[in-house]
């Protein structure tokens, strides 16, 4: 007898057919669900960066301590930023690596000096001190002196011209400026200068610097929109004349939101300083531009932050942030 022999799999005519189906079927459904997988990315990216300000502002109010997050600017692009660090004002304020740590004013210079006894002005340069804060003060970044430790908070920045120590004395030129950077001799208050005399003592708040937390790297193909993004002044979301832009240019330096030790936003650097800002709204975007956008705000009322989807304008952000007080 002759017995059929049974055949497993299948022929190449057969698989030919299966493959062609399968490519029909991609080719069909891959379209309905390209909308859906083109969104994925941003609102993802929406959603890390809202738990991410929303870990460090917890972490402010926890450790009764002023903390905040730096947007990191694209060195391609200034108005694009991919990444999010954690910053933290060091502990206290910077007087000097000597007890005898000083200032003394020559010209339009300030100089950091060692006393050594000496109430002439005449003392030894003090190099440590003035290397450590050549590293440590950026020329774009605005910080606070005060003198014997007393009266007001002085902004200043370190001047355009200002040379490494190794070229010259231990000095560092700072220049009196307002909370916008603008430089000019006519800000420098008398009774700094009253105060300052030959030698007089300082403290120095230092800016934020970057903690050891693990920074947020956004979804591949989304990030924050530095120039679509806003801040209000004064704490107002209902006066449009208050609506201000952050800073674009190639030579800003990183903007920093800075929260308080009650998870309020305490301030905006920029090279420029808004001292107790309005709500701020974060546009969250894709490099798909058929994509959907989000809006990331800290309301400045409720400390709350929040996500919507921007629909166009910023009234949209404004409607959710309504939304999320109630």
């Amino acid at each position: 007898m002759f017995q059929v022999k049974q055949r497993h799999g299948l022929t190449l005519i057969e698989l030919l057919v299966v493959v062609a189906i399968l490519v029909i079927l991609v080719a069909v459904v891959l379209p309905l669900a390209r909308p859906a997988l083109r969104g994925r990315e941003v609102r993802e990216a929406a959603r890390q960066l809202n738990a991410f300000l929303g870990r460090v502002q917890s972490e402010s109010i926890a450790q009764n301590r002023s903390y905040g997050v730096a947007l990191v600017r694209s060195q391609a692009d200034a108005s694009k930023c991919y990444q999010l660090v954690e910053v933290n004002y060091r502990s206290g304020s910077f007087t000097g690596l000597h007890d005898d740590s000083q200032l003394s004013r020559q010209g339009t210079r300030l100089v950091f000096k060692r006393n050594n006894g000496n109430a002439g002005g005449n003392g030894d340069d003090d190099v440590d001190t003035t290397t450590l804060l050549n590293r440590l003060l950026d020329r774009n970044e605005i910080v606070y002196i005060k003198l014997n430790f007393r009266g007001d908070w002085i902004p200043i920045k370190r001047a355009r011209d200002d040379y490494p120590v190794e070229n010259g004395p231990a000095g560092i030129t700072l220049d009196f400026v307002d909370l916008n950077g603008d430089r000019s001799a006519d800000l420098i208050p008398a009774s700094f200068l009253d105060g300052l005399g030959n030698f007089a003592s300082y403290q120095i708040q230092l800016p934020p610097r970057v903690s050891a937390a693990t920074p947020l790297e956004l979804p591949q193909g989304s990030y924050i929109d530095i120039a679509q993004s806003n801040y209000f002044d004064y704490g107002s979301i209902n006066q449009n004349n208050k609506l201000r832009s952050f800073r674009t240019s190639n030579i800003a330096p990183d903007i920093m939101l800075m929260f308080n030790p009650e998870g309020g936003l305490n301030e905006i650097r920029q090279g420029t300083l808004t001292p107790t800002p309005g709500t701020v709204l974060l546009s969250v975007v894709s490099e798909d531009p058929e994509a959907k956008s989000y809006w990331v705000s800290i309301n400045a009322r409720t400390n709350r932050i929040a996500t919507v989807e921007n629909l166009g304008d910023r009234e949209s952000a404004l409607s959710g942030i309504s939304a999320s007080a109630k």
